[in-house]
């Protein structure tokens, strides 16, 4: 018996569909007996998962690991059970091991750690753990020998997603991960490609594909959406693609086959991409439900793009012109931006936020969304900025999982030495006259009044730039709480 296990993620309540377990354990084909385990679904999950190992006589641990909060939990979960069963076989694999795979395996319970995407053989890897015999020449392993030295094998190339199986949505609680957002009431996770083909100097998806893509084709993308609207009763889908929008043709071709369906949806894109599309696929877009798109824009500034290394032909400019495109098609824009980036966090946060200002003149219904630079293991000007500013990276999984690094990974500041104390201000001042002055679609529990008084409070503030002391807007937040979608999610 093989445990497929995901680490509590966050405390929000908001439950995600494992996918990554969900594709691991659909390559299985039956040979493999296995058992999936949210331990967001649980109310103790160390002990449900020692029960469970009792009962069922489980020898392998397969845990999917992100940076932040999941890697806390996990490492802990992780310890906990190796103690309880010393003879259990712990496997990491997810984003966090690919990114940082000697902190992984710096914790002497995880037995091995597996990097980037699998390719629909993991189960004879799992079946050559449970042989005692293991296969050491595994795409992506990282083990140690007898020596306790690491090895790292070389990542095997991205799969054609087309050749894989489809989810085993009978192997989870369904109805557990289908929830009520503002998109509809039984809104669902999904994803129909692969990886991303730029290498942006912030983001973690390059270490997981170095560029790479792989995307259904509209018919099998359409069917996986039939599954969950004719199966599940689903009425809207967040696709958590990395970046959905990755060809205009096929894109098109995918909103006509999924219209028929009436469900609304959200998907990642890139603003540069979305630029290029015609009028013709933005409407099939709209009438196919696309209601919102996440979108990088980044920064207010070219130059800090070009040091992001952002790819493509993205451009302030180009921003701005998305943002009215889309208001003309009713489609929300989701902007994204990473504030205070080195080496002059002061300038680049003013631009930025005079550049939001700009974007709301010309989109005011455009939702945005502000996180602190946070490094990733990618090499380029913006790590060499922050490493010259005191920036390094945990060598131990422990202090990764410490409360400090759980908010740099989430963006959330977490004192990092480029963040001072002045930005910090103006960036927590600016976000609460934004959000009073705008509030968030995406927050169903605000009333119509409660929106006219936060409407009403911020307003004169935005027009006069005046941002500092809001202590009325503050107020207001304690008596109208308030869902920032960074944070929250929706």
């Amino acid at each position: 018996m093989i445990l497929l296990v995901n680490g509590k993620s966050h405390d929000s309540g908001k439950p995600i569909l494992p996918m990554s377990l969900l594709a691991v354990a659909a390559t299985f084909d039956g040979d493999l007996p296995y058992k999936i385990m949210d331990a967001n679904h649980l109310d103790q999950p160390i002990q449900s998962l020692a029960d469970t190992i009792i009962e069922t006589g489980a020898r392998i641990l397969a845990v999917t690991v992100m940076p932040g909060p999941q890697t806390a939990s996990s490492f802990e979960l992780t310890v906990e059970l190796k103690k309880q069963f010393p003879d259990l076989i712990v496997v990491w694999g997810g984003y966090f091991p690919t990114m940082y795979p000697r902190a992984a395996m710096s914790c002497p319970a995880v037995d091995y750690a597996i990097k980037g995407y699998v390719n629909g053989d993991l189960g004879a890897f799992l079946a050559s753990l449970l042989e005692g015999t293991p296969d050491l020449a595994y795409p992506g392993l990282v083990w140690r020998d007898d020596a306790g030295d690491l090895t790292q094998n070389r990542m095997s190339k991205l799969v054609d997603i087309n050749s894989l199986p489809p989810f085993p949505y009978d192997a989870v609680d369904m109805e557990f991960y289908i929830r009520p957002t503002f998109l509809g009431s039984r809104t669902i996770s999904h994803h129909i490609s692969l990886g991303c083909p730029f290498k942006c100097g912030f983001c973690g998806v390059v270490s997981m594909v170095n560029g790479k893509t792989s995307a259904e084709v509209p018919s099998l993308g359409a069917e996986g959406v039939a599954r969950l609207v004719e199966d599940h009763g689903a009425n809207a889908i967040e696709f958590h693609d990395n970046n959905f929008f990755l060809g205009e043709k096929r894109t098109q071709e995918f909103c006509r086959q999924i219209e028929h369906h009436k469900i609304r949806w959200w998907a990642y894109g890139r603003a540069d991409t979305l630029l290029k599309y015609s009028d013709e696929t933005w409407q099939a877009m709209a009438d196919s439900g696309l209601h919102m798109i996440y979108i990088g824009a980044e920064s207010g500034s070219d130059a800090t793009l070009q040091k992001m290394n952002k790819g493509g032909k993205q451009s302030v400019n180009g921003v701005l012109q998305l943002a009215e495109t889309m208001r003309r098609f009713g489609i929300v824009p989701e902007f994204s931006f990473i504030i205070g980036n080195p080496p002059d966090p002061i300038e680049d946060m003013n631009s930025t936020l005079e550049f939001i200002r700009k974007i709301k003149q010309i989109n005011p219904g455009c939702e945005i969304i502000l996180y602190s630079f946070s490094p990733v293991p990618q090499e380029g000007e913006m790590l060499e900025s922050a490493q010259e500013a005191g920036f390094v990276f945990p060598k131990e999984l422990q202090e990764w999982s410490s409360e400090h690094w759980q908010r740099i990974c989430q963006r959330r500041d977490g004192e990092l030495p480029w963040i001072t104390p002045d930005i910090r201000k103006k960036l927590r001042n600016f976000r609460l006259v934004v959000d009073s002055t705008f509030p968030t679609n995406t927050d169903g529990n605000l009333t119509a009044l409660q929106r006219g008084i936060l409407r009403t409070a911020g307003r004169w503030r935005f027009a006069t730039h005046f941002y500092a002391a809001p202590y009325e807007l503050r107020l207001l937040n304690k008596l109208i709480p308030y869902q920032r979608p960074e944070t929250a999610g929706f």
